[in-house]
């Protein structure tokens, strides 16, 4: 089972993006994100699984995350935060944004992020560029289907890892879900963390040449 969450078309936010700094790309800021990216990749000549797609894909992604869900610098009464605690509300943010419970800390809230509902990465971003609903699944396989089968879903893991927020929202598809909330992306070598992941599974061969 799997529901749906969107937002109304006036809290659609747009901002400036990582495709704005393209010479000769026209950007259409509500367009969804995987839509834009293989606009931007063809106008641009990378071929798709390259290199240069692969480490442009997961760069635009952390670029509309950073618009999207900014950090957040004073509280309610506008007063300037210390830096755990612009950490910890931003994660708060994307916590709320999937329908879950906040957590008191980032660790907590990774937890929270981890577990049911599943969510993906590039859904969350369309939720905050098209106002379209998305989907938050109960079943982890029926997640991990449609991650996989839907063209655009999924970026490399082996990049985003690198950025922490986006770390948190990888899933380990090969192990499936981690009941204690853990994050598998710091702790395992396998490539097999689609889902919010670039399709390495797929060709083995051709992908060994690459690296």
């Amino acid at each position: 089972m799997h529901r749906q969450t969107g937002l109304p078309k006036s809290e659609v936010h747009l901002f400036d993006n990582h495709f704005a700094h393209f010479p000769g790309f026209q950007p259409e800021k509500t367009a969804p994100f995987a839509e834009e990216f293989v606009r931007l990749a063809r106008s641009q000549g990378w071929e798709e699984n390259s290199q240069d797609y692969r480490v442009q894909q997961v760069a635009a992604l952390m670029k509309e995350y950073d618009c999207h869900f900014p950090t957040p610098q004073v509280n309610e009464d506008n007063v300037e935060l210390g830096e755990e605690e612009k950490e910890l509300r931003r994660y708060q943010l994307l916590c709320r944004e999937c329908g879950k419970k906040e957590g008191d800390t980032v660790e907590e809230c990774v937890s929270f992020l981890q577990g049911k509902p599943y969510t993906n990465i590039v859904d969350l971003i369309d939720k905050r560029r098209t106002g379209q609903p998305i989907e938050l699944f109960s079943d982890f396989r029926k997640f991990k289907k449609y991650t996989l089968k839907t063209p655009g879903k999924c970026i490399d893991r082996n990049i985003a890892k690198e950025d922490g927020l986006l770390r948190s929202l990888l899933q380990d598809f090969r192990r499936g879900p981690d009941p204690n909330g853990t994050d598998r992306v710091l702790r395992s070598n396998s490539r097999d963390f689609s889902g919010r992941v670039q399709k390495t599974w797929a060709e083995p061969k051709r992908r060994a040449n690459k690296a």
